[in-house]
């Protein structure tokens, strides 16, 4: 029988979310706007840290007192019967209030010398961007359909001290998303109806290019820093995200 070891470490505890919003949105047959504030107070938030534990995962951590507050703006417009543009933009502050990180102190020779802890009356949450941001168009013909998305994702930390070499910088990325439905029915002529939808398929094109302009970011990370008697030494890891590239492929249905 083997033996059952206890965990002795602090387990996270339950985090509590009260979320206070206040939102309108007016709709035409042309275009819609909308504008949507929210405050969201967290109790014990369950944040990332930056760190990776010792089976390769984002370690994680409760504070006590932290919030997220901001506007989402919302639009759309029909421009043509076949063409349509929708985006978004969201605006935020994300903070945790009375922070205390635990550093490790080293000197120029790299001889462990402690721990510490330091305070920050407002910092950060990690990966947090304070602004996103989302263009779409909508193309829509004659079978086809097409699509141009456009993110953008502003400047992120890689941990809770707001260390800005510690830091993902802010990145736009597009991508192409096409469709086409082949007529192949309407091309073939059956005796009757139910001929022509049992026995002729249904063919549809896909082509999703990535990346369109093949812009160099990282979207995600992690950070180890070392504090040293003459300043502070990150070391951050960045997963980097592939340039330019495409899928292509088809649907058959009967």
């Amino acid at each position: 029988t083997r033996a059952t070891t206890t965990y002795s470490g602090d387990m996270p505890k339950a985090e509590t979310l009260y979320d206070y919003e206040i939102g309108y949105t007016y709709s035409h047959p042309r275009f819609t706007v909308g504008a949507n504030f929210y405050f969201m107070d967290y109790d014990n938030q369950l944040i990332l840290t930056g760190r990776i534990n010792d089976v390769g995962k984002q370690s994680t951590q409760n504070v006590k007192d932290s919030y997220r507050m901001g506007v989402e703006l919302t639009a759309g417009v029909k421009i043509t019967n076949w063409m349509r543009w929708d985006g978004n933009c969201v605006l935020s502050r994300n903070k945790i209030l009375n922070y205390t990180e635990t550093i490790t102190r080293y000197d120029a020779d790299y001889n462990w010398l402690g721990e510490e802890q330091v305070f920050f009356k407002r910092t950060t949450i990690a990966f947090s961007p304070s602004v996103t941001a989302m263009s779409l168009f909508t193309f829509k013909a004659a079978g086809f359909t097409g699509t141009v998305q456009t993110n953008v994702v502003g400047k992120q930390y890689l941990d809770n001290t707001q260390n800005e070499t510690a830091a993902l910088r802010a990145y736009t990325t597009t991508n192409i998303h096409l469709r086409y439905r082949m007529p192949i029915r309407e091309w073939v002529k059956q005796k009757t109806e139910h001929e022509a939808k049992g026995y002729v398929p249904d063919i549809t094109l896909l082509c999703q290019i990535n990346n369109v302009f093949n812009a160099k970011y990282a979207s995600n990370g992690g950070s180890d820093c070392s504090y040293f008697t003459d300043g502070t030494a990150c070391w951050p890891w960045l997963y980097a995200q592939a340039g330019i590239n495409v899928h292509a492929g088809f649907v058959v249905q009967f």
